[in-house]
């Protein structure tokens, strides 16, 4: 009779806890999931293994997207962004501001260029109704069939004031005489400070180079050479 009523103590103790007026039930809490299981139940952290189940979407943490072993990170949402890289990589973002892009316009502040060439391709605009348009966002080298008298010079996109802009000029006479207009501005600081007469022989060049730091207001021109053998 003892031993059961010690057995039965025990039993009461494991379920319950009995005080006056209330009585408190325990109860176990489930198990965590074990190895193999398919489900999450429990509150918990997730510290081996390989994610099998659905995408996890943004609101909980996730991406919302399934990412590849390309190495392409992708984020859904109000603000998508993807992000790929083809190598080991490692960047640095600011904790604020915005990025410069390959295309568009940004000022830099603060910042350093080395090793800059602005390579631009040769052009040969053509002289239309007496007008030669020289853009310098397209090339700042230019070699102009003369092929007609210039009435007006027009040089477009230089920089701003306080930035150099140049361009190189070379006029290939077609054998006839030619009478040149230059731009607004036209400065000569060589030559005795006049326009030189442009060469008239068939095939021969004139070189002259322009330059401008006040925003096109004045150009400065030297003349280089004259009367030498060049190719259009």
């Amino acid at each position: 009779m003892k031993k059961l009523t010690l057995w039965m103590l025990a039993a009461l103790a494991a379920v319950s806890t009995l005080v006056v007026g209330q009585v408190n039930i325990y109860t176990k809490p489930p198990l965590m999931p074990s190895t193999g299981s398919t489900t999450i139940d429990t509150l918990g952290t997730v510290t081996t293994g390989t994610w099998n189940a659905d995408v996890v979407g943004p609101a909980y943490g996730g991406t919302g997207v399934a990412n590849n072993s390309a190495a392409t990170l992708t984020r859904s949402g109000n603000h998508a962004l993807t992000v790929t890289t083809t190598a080991t990589t490692g960047v640095t973002l600011p904790t604020t501001g915005t990025l410069s892009t390959l295309a568009g316009a940004e000022a830099l502040t603060n910042k350093s260029l080395t090793a800059i060439r602005a390579d631009l391709a040769k052009t040969a605009p053509a002289i239309a109704a007496g007008v030669i348009t020289l853009n310098l966002a397209l090339s700042n080298f230019f070699v102009v069939p003369l092929d007609a008298n210039v009435t007006t010079t027009t040089v477009s996109n230089p920089a701003a004031t306080g930035t150099v802009s140049s361009f190189i000029l070379i006029y290939r006479a077609d054998g006839t005489p030619r009478t040149l207009a230059w731009m607004s501005g036209a400065t000569w600081i060589n030559n005795g400070g006049a326009a030189p007469t442009p060469t008239s022989t068939s095939g021969q060049c004139d070189k002259y180079t322009w330059f401008t730091y006040d925003g096109g207001t004045t150009w400065y021109g030297t003349v280089d050479a004259q009367n030498f053998t060049c190719t259009a």
